[in-house]
């Protein structure tokens, strides 16, 4: 984690911004986050797969949001990915919850 900061314009909710690697064709664990998730890939690719949508390939210079709560386990392409994530996040509460 690079930064977790609150927002003074809603104290309800805090910042997160994070340098994320995934190894290559590594499998996350399914979880979800309680906030919104901004994600930007800046080497390698992944395959996001999330709950309800097809499986979308996001490579160097890809953009995508995640919505609260959406469970997803990207999975590390055969370079592995390494993305800046920004989340606005609800307060107080973990960064990545387990899905069950």
């Amino acid at each position: 984690m690079m930064l977790r900061a609150p927002i003074s314009a809603a104290p309800q909710l805090e910042v997160i911004i994070s340098d994320v690697v995934i190894p290559p064709n590594a499998e996350v664990p399914r979880h979800h986050h309680p906030g919104e998730e901004f994600v930007y890939v800046i080497e390698g690719g992944a395959n996001h797969v999330e709950a309800g949508k097809e499986d979308r390939w996001l490579g160097a210079g890809d953009a995508y949001v995640i919505p609260p709560e959406a469970e997803h386990a990207p999975v590390g392409g055969p370079e592995g990915a390494r993305a800046v994530v920004f989340r606005v996040h609800v307060a107080g509460k973990p960064e990545r919850i387990l899905a069950n």
